[in-house]
């Protein structure tokens, strides 16, 4: 949003759209632009499945990472409730976290929320894991999953390294349905999808919808093939990091409530000072704010931040 503001800059989008489509670069692909909070741009290329449906401007897709920004702005809502801080030790929430220690068995402090949201807790790494690590994703809840991570230990001490993962939004999920009193996903639907309007937005994608959902691929040379079928979870536990189904349409709601200070239609959902903190550079985390990455630093905030998805998904916004 507020990226390809001009005329010139959004046909320039177009037609590196047209292209990749067009020498199956790319099989398909949506964009949403806004400008002024006017959606200036909002056109799909390409195609969705095998079978050629062309690519719809409002699919219902698997974002992927682009799940932490919104789990995050979550949180922030939920400081602003008063129900726990961004400083908050985990301990001070989930009991098991006051005897945290390194996979060597050393003794550490616990890490905050903060550290949680900005991948520096020291947990370990997606790079460093295998799904053997928490297999509970499989079959069990975010408790069990918080469980397993902390009998794993972690892989530094909090609050010293920058390490891209999962798990640290793993426990900042189970630590919002602590505090919150309900389940993460309830927590969701209840705190930031309703009152936003996203009614496109879940991490249990019904059957019907993901029979429709475009189908992911894989790159070859040349070319790409259809890869795995997009999944709805079948535990109880839920990916806050990466799990999310949505729309182009739903993030820009999302990205609105950041441009304009924290306020929906006349609401105020979060006081901007809350989601201010979010746009900081981090200890340990130099590009890297609560939720987003970071880039052009003025005055100790980013002016623009984003965030993208392994699976070729992507948010970007101008706060200028």
């Amino acid at each position: 949003a507020q990226l390809g503001g001009s005329k010139q800059r959004r046909e320039e989008i177009r037609a590196t759209l047209i292209d990749a489509t067009s020498r199956d670069v790319l099989p398909g692909a949506s964009v949403l632009v806004l400008r002024n909070d006017e959606i200036v741009l909002d056109e799909a290329f390409g195609i969705a499945n095998p079978d050629e449906r062309p690519f719809g401007p409002d699919e219902v897709c698997r974002v992927a990472s682009i799940s932490k920004p919104i789990t995050a702005t979550l949180i922030a809502i939920l400081v602003d409730r008063g129900v726990l801080t961004f400083d908050d030790p985990l301990d001070k929430h989930l009991p098991e976290f006051a005897s945290a220690r390194l996979a060597s068995g050393q003794s550490v402090r616990a890490p905050t929320i903060r550290e949680l949201l900005s991948h520096t807790s020291g947990l370990p790494a997606n790079k460093d894991r295998t799904r053997n690590d928490t297999p509970s994703t499989a079959s069990g809840s975010l408790e069990d999953v918080v469980r397993e991570i902390v009998t794993a230990g972690f892989a530094t001490p909090p609050g010293t390294t920058y390490a891209y993962s999962r798990l640290g939004y793993d426990v900042a999920a189970r630590v919002a349905e602590v505090a919150g009193g309900r389940p993460f996903e309830t927590l969701l639907r209840d705190e930031l999808l309703v009152p936003l309007g996203m009614t496109a937005t879940t991490f249990r994608p019904s059957a019907e919808l993901l029979a429709g959902m475009p189908r992911r691929y894989e790159p070859r040379d040349p070319g790409f093939e259809p890869g795995p079928e997009a999944r709805a979870p079948i535990a109880e536990y839920i990916n806050s990091a990466g799990g999310l189904f949505t729309t182009a349409d739903d993030l820009a709601a999302v990205i609105r409530l950041h441009l304009n200070a924290g306020r929906h239609g006349g609401r105020a959902i979060v006081r901007e000072a809350t989601l201010r903190e979010m746009y900081r550079p981090q200890p340990a985390a130099p590009d890297y704010g609560l939720g987003f990455q970071l880039d052009r630093i003025v005055d100790g905030e980013a002016r623009r931040l984003r965030h993208g998805g392994g699976i070729g998904t992507l948010l970007w916004f101008d706060r200028d």
